[in-house]
C-alpha cells in the first residue's frame, strides 16, 4: 500500500516534536518543585531539631539563654550550615520555662529565588531542684 503525499501522516509530522516540548518542562517544573518542597521540609526539621537542642541547653539547672542560643547554632552549623542560611537564634529564659526561636531561610532550586523563611520555636520546663 502507497501512501499519499499530504495523507493522515503527512499531517501529523512534528506532532511529537511538539508534545514534547510542552510536555518536558512541564514535568521539569513538577519535579523541580517537588525536590524544593523537600529541602524546605528538611530544612525545617532541621531549624526546629536546632531550637529543641538549644532549649534544652537552656532548661538545666545551671543553664542560662545564652548557652541554648549558642546550642541551637553550633547544631545548625554543624547539622546544615549549607541547606539553612541567614540563621537567627533568640532565647529567653524565666523560673518555670526556657525558650529558643530559630529563623533562617531554606535553600532554594529556583534561580532568582532567595529561599523560603522557616522560624521555629522550642520551649521546655526549666530544671529545678525541690
Amino acid at each position: 500500500m502507497v501512501r499519499e503525499a499530504g495523507g493522515p501522516i503527512g499531517r501529523e509530522r512534528g506532532s511529537t516534536t511538539l508534545e514534547l516540548t510542552i510536555i518536558v518542562p512541564a514535568l521539569l517544573l513538577v519535579m523541580a518543585s517537588i525536590f524544593q518542597a523537600g529541602l524546605w521540609f528538611f530544612a525545617r526539621e532541621v531549624v526546629l531539631a536546632a531550637a529543641e537542642e538549644g532549649a534544652r541547653a537552656a532548661a538545666v539547672e545551671d543553664g542560662d539563654a545564652g548557652a541554648g542560643t549558642q546550642k541551637a547554632r553550633e547544631f545548625v552549623d554543624r547539622t546544615a550550615s549549607n541547606l539553612v542560611d541567614n540563621v537567627s537564634v533568640s532565647s529567653r529564659r524565666t523560673t518555670t520555662r526556657a525558650t529558643v526561636t530559630v529563623s533562617g531561610r531554606s535553600l532554594s532550586l529556583i534561580p532568582g529565588v532567595d529561599g523560603f523563611t522557616i522560624t521555629q520555636t522550642a520551649t521546655f520546663p526549666v530544671e529545678r531542684i525541690t
